[in-house]
């Protein structure tokens, strides 16, 4: 199946080693065993949402049925975690035993001739790689199809799980062809919250960042930095975003982004800064304003930030800076000498 794969894209095959060939075969040779087992998994799993109305909920048993021959029993669909791993294992590693090695040294004591020949003509230990080999090759291709379809898009991917860079668009359009509480099918296990970081060192070797928290106005009524006893900027953000007063705070954030005067905007209209994107922005390194090198040289700057009502929960304040010199301090941070970044 992989090797008419790689036909099918253009590849060549140039020397052919070996071939097997069979001359009986059967598509029901491990039915039962599977139904038994991805029903228990399927039920165990307990219905795909909390609110699932009765229509819904008899639509996915009809679904399972459908699309996978397996028909489950409305009373037993409860959320068991030990017997879902249970039998999602009992799925899982079955298939790896027909092609697991069979020349592993082994050492018994026998005390009878016929105890040594009923080790030697066992022959419930030999491979079937055949098996092994169709239901890998068969699960691979079902990865590939998602990796053709993502290209360069991929940033890692294993057996059953691809992580992937994409616009929300991009996203929406993969999942809603291939997302779905069956057996094959996608599912995200981030509950639709965005990765923002990402590092692996090998397989099954990674670690990623969610991006869980969310941005509101939270009634900020002031916003200014503090050094000492000067404030930045000198008249203070004074915001009543009830009233609609924060055009400072934005136009200073469009400066910063250097799309102030542009005839076409950054995509953040007024309405959605007030309601999410919520970022401030101060210029604290400007060369020809010594008071903001003041803010550098102390090192006691804070951010002073005043709310019109009491905080409903914990906020966490992002800083984030850059800047566009490079700035040469002696030991006492005093600018010495600069240079464009």
């Amino acid at each position: 199946m992989e090797l008419a794969k790689a036909v099918s894209l253009g590849y060549k095959v140039h020397r052919i080693f070996e071939t097997w060939t069979w001359t009986t075969w059967k598509d029901d040779l491990f039915v039962e065993y599977i139904k038994e087992f991805l029903k228990i998994k399927q039920e165990a799993s307990g219905w795909p949402r909390s609110n699932m109305t009765d229509e819904e909920k008899d639509a996915y048993l009809q679904e399972c049925e459908d699309k996978m021959g397996v028909r489950l029993d409305r009373e037993k669909v409860i959320y068991n975690p030990g017997l879902r791993h249970l039998a999602k294992l009992a799925l899982n590693s079955f298939w790896g035993k027909w092609g697991q090695r069979g020349n592993l040294v082994s050492t018994q004591f026998v005390s009878t001739a016929e105890e040594i020949w009923s080790i030697i003509r066992d022959d419930r230990k030999g491979m079937k790689l055949p098996i092994a080999i169709f239901t890998t090759s068969q699960a691979r291709l079902h990865l590939y199809q998602y990796l053709e379809e993502l290209q360069e898009k991929v940033v890692y991917y294993d057996t059953d799980s691809v992580i992937y860079c994409a616009t929300s668009e991009e996203n929406n359009r993969l999942l809603v062809r291939h997302k779905g509480d069956l057996l094959g099918q996608l599912k995200d296990e981030t509950g639709g919250v965005r990765i923002v970081k990402f590092v692996a060192a090998a397989p099954k070797a990674y670690s990623y960042v969610l991006e869980n928290g969310k941005t509101e106005n939270y009634d900020v009524r002031s916003l200014a930095l503090v050094c000492g006893s000067n404030t930045y900027p000198a008249q203070r953000y004074l915001i009543d975003y009830e009233r609609d007063h924060f055009v400072q705070p934005y136009v200073q954030f469009l400066e910063a982004l250097n799309f102030a005067g542009r005839r076409k905007g950054n995509g953040i209209s007024m309405e959605q800064y007030k309601n999410g994107w919520c970022l401030y922005c101060f210029e604290i390194g400007v060369p020809a304003d010594e008071d903001s090198f003041e803010v550098l040289r102390s090192g006691t700057t804070a951010l002073k930030i005043e709310f019109a009502k009491a905080l409903p929960e914990d906020v966490t304040a992002i800083v984030y800076s850059e800047f566009q010199n490079i700035l040469y301090l002696d030991q006492t941070r005093n600018t010495v000498s600069d240079s464009n970044a």
